[in-house]
């Protein structure tokens, strides 16, 4: 299983480096490595904590395929893969009309950094809650329950804050400023799930209503 895992982590790399690399027109761009390097080092990190500590989990995110899609899902999930890859190509463009492929080696360095702090918060979030598939469902025959502590404890959706970190590294791992204003794209997508997966999770999971009036914010502390 870690073998197929490492596998399609370094496929998915590939096919960005190419992207990247291809739109940028050069080879010459440390930014585009460091951010490679990041994904596919936190993406092993990640599976590796999962084969090891859950790998029921890993079993259910990897079964996704075959699982029924909340109807909001089929729209918002191609949605998402469409403006993800829009935005990372116009940063592979911006690298070549702009420039910005010779950023700073120490922006890039934060921003790959940033990546890597993403993954281990994902890895915490999963540790906390079993349940974290990557398809919302509610899950009664693995027991499902409100999970409300670790992170669960500050923001309702921890792995979307981790999502937000890495929309936020991946600009700056790269020294884009196009990238960097085209954050709220792939945010405002993600704002869009959560609040279709919070109506599905206040129908489908007994307790998660009285979650939601505990805990305030859904993964930005302080501002939603």
């Amino acid at each position: 299983m870690i073998i197929k895992l490492i596998l399609q982590f370094a496929v998915m790399t590939a096919v960005l480096a190419g992207l990247l690399f291809g739109l940028a027109g050069t080879l010459a761009w440390t930014g585009a490595y460091v951010l490679c390097g990041a994904l596919l080092g936190g993406g092993i990190a990640m599976s590796a904590w999962l084969v090891r500590h859950d790998p029921a989990l890993l079993k259910e995110r990897m079964g996704r395929g075959g699982q029924e899609k909340p109807p909001f899902d089929r729209i918002l999930l191609p949605l998402s893969n469409i403006v993800l890859f829009g935005w990372i190509a116009a940063m592979g463009l911006d690298a070549r009309w702009q420039g910005t492929a010779q950023c700073p080696l120490w922006l890039s360095l934060i921003g790959g950094v940033l990546i890597l702090a993403a993954f281990r918060l994902v890895i915490r979030v999963t540790a906390e809650n079993t349940f974290a598939t990557a398809i919302v469902r509610a899950q009664p025959e693995r027991g499902q329950h409100v999970i409300s502590t670790g992170p669960y404890a500050v923001v309702r959706h921890p792995m979307y804050s981790a999502a937000v970190i890495a929309y936020a590294a991946i600009p700056l791992a790269l020294g884009s400023r196009l990238g960097l204003l085209g954050i709220p794209l792939p945010v405002l997508v993600l704002a869009v799930r959560v609040l279709f997966e919070e109506g599905l999770l206040r129908e489908q999971l007994p307790g998660y209503c009285d979650y939601m009036a505990r805990v305030r914010y859904r993964f930005v502390p302080f501002v939603w």
